[in-house]
């Protein structure tokens, strides 16, 4: 009648076993997580460096926002509005390095002119993100230079 010390052992190894891959497993779910939402606060948070922009929030349509940080100085809050940077500075002819592309919904700094009706241009809220990728002028309401 004698009990062997291993029936109790065997039962306490697969339970251990089991809590130690749940908390593995959880463990792995949560890093993966926060590196989910870290990149994602970092893909979308444009690069502002200037000391006043930490008061000034970010609107949930934010291109014109993103240029007002982009320019040397900046205009204001009504130019969150991408249409109010079409009076922005002076009228220029067309596009060219630096010249502000502005649209009626979406406002964008030319970095170089690809080709007849397509620059290289930066702008914030661009897919969500601060982009630098080709785009067609086609649709532009006015070009400005600060």
């Amino acid at each position: 009648m004698g009990l062997s010390p291993f029936p109790t052992a065997i039962v306490k190894w697969p339970f251990v076993v089991v809590i130690l891959v749940v908390l593995l497993a959880l463990a792995m779910c949560s890093a993966r997580a926060q590196a989910h939402g870290h990149r994602h606060v970092l893909q979308n948070a444009p690069q502002i460096s200037k000391s006043y922009a930490a008061h000034d929030s970010r609107p949930a349509r934010w291109c014109g926002w993103w240029m007002r940080h982009e320019v040397d100085r900046d205009p204001g809050p009504q130019f969150n509005l991408a249409r109010a940077w079409a009076g922005y500075g002076a009228a220029a002819s067309g596009p060219g390095p630096g010249i502000i592309g502005v649209m009626p919904h979406h406002v964008f700094k030319v970095v170089s002119v690809l080709g007849r009706g397509l620059v290289m241009a930066i702008s914030g809220n661009d897919g969500h993100a601060v982009r630098t990728r080709p785009r067609s002028t086609a649709g532009v309401i006015a070009w400005r230079q600060g």
